[in-house]
């Protein structure tokens, strides 16, 4: 098919045959349109305003998600809804701690519905080899992002530098029409355990119904004493799906004489005491 694009004098043969191998035009291959048709439809793309997966599909156009979409970005797979939001990830983690950073997108992850002292928080680490773009962020509160979901990122890396095979799902949540998520759940699998942990992306009190009744006690009051709220539950499993422990983090804030610091506290429920 691509020799029909030798045919067109302007472009070079080094671009043709970038686009030969890439993505893109290994799927172009596949298209059932005649070549001249090819041809004209890989001409009419922007590619500054379009980005394409691991396997050649177009999931993202002039900054926004697709919706109703899959796709795949450094091995990890994607879903997203009919608003184009992300609410699915499934990935198997690699170290690459030299893998690249987008600044640019960082900033604007989330759009209109982005709030002060968000980030663009990475669902899969970029250092577990998680795409850098906007195909895997969301907009992040920032105190989940350097502290909840950075310290499960140094727990799967924990298993990876171990020589330990780790796989995972997120799934995202969102209240009603936001771009912003409320509630991120990841499940894990190593090879000694499984874990779920839940954030909550608003730190608003959401997460105290997922307290079990066997530490709500001690968490209230740890929430009274503090003023604080429940910023994630780290709940471990063993690989007969048996809970052995469970470990909430309460972020709140206080008043130093260098001004207003947030602080976290723990209170950790081992289910197999008797």
């Amino acid at each position: 098919m691509f020799d029909a694009f030798r045919e067109i004098d302007e472009i070079p043969e080094k671009l043709i045959g970038y686009v030969a191998d890439s993505p893109l035009g290994k799927a172009a291959e596949q298209w059932d349109i005649p070549n001249d048709d090819i041809m004209d439809e890989l001409l009419e793309l922007d590619f500054d305003t379009i980005k394409i997966d691991d396997v050649g599909e177009i999931y993202s156009e002039n900054g926004e998600l697709k919706p109703n979409a899959t796709y795949i970005l450094n091995n990890t797979i994607y879903k997203t809804d009919d608003m184009g939001r992300i609410t699915d990830c499934e990935a198997v983690p690699q170290y690459n701690p030299d893998n690249s950073r987008d600044n640019q997108e960082q900033r604007i992850a989330g759009g209109e519905d982005r709030q002060p002292g968000d980030q663009g928080g990475h669902l899969l680490g970029r250092d577990i080899n998680g795409d850098p773009g906007i195909g895997n962020m969301i907009a992040m509160d920032s105190r989940i992002n350097q502290s909840d979901y950075k310290r499960m990122e140094n727990d799967i890396k924990a298993e990876l530098e171990a020589g330990r095979n780790v796989s995972m799902k997120i799934h995202i949540m969102y209240p009603d029409e936001s771009k912003r998520p409320d509630k991120i759940i990841v499940n894990i699998v190593t090879e000694e355990k499984n874990i779920v942990y839940k954030f909550d992306n608003d730190l608003d009190g959401k997460l105290l119904t997922d307290v079990s009744p066997k530490g709500i006690e001690n968490v209230q009051q740890i929430l009274k004493d503090t003023n604080g709220q429940i910023s994630s539950i780290k709940e471990e499993y063993d690989k007969y799906g048996n809970l052995e422990k469970t470990t909430v983090c309460i972020t709140y804030t206080s008043e130093t004489g260098e001004g207003q610091k947030t602080y976290r506290t723990y209170c950790v429920m081992d289910s197999r005491e008797a």
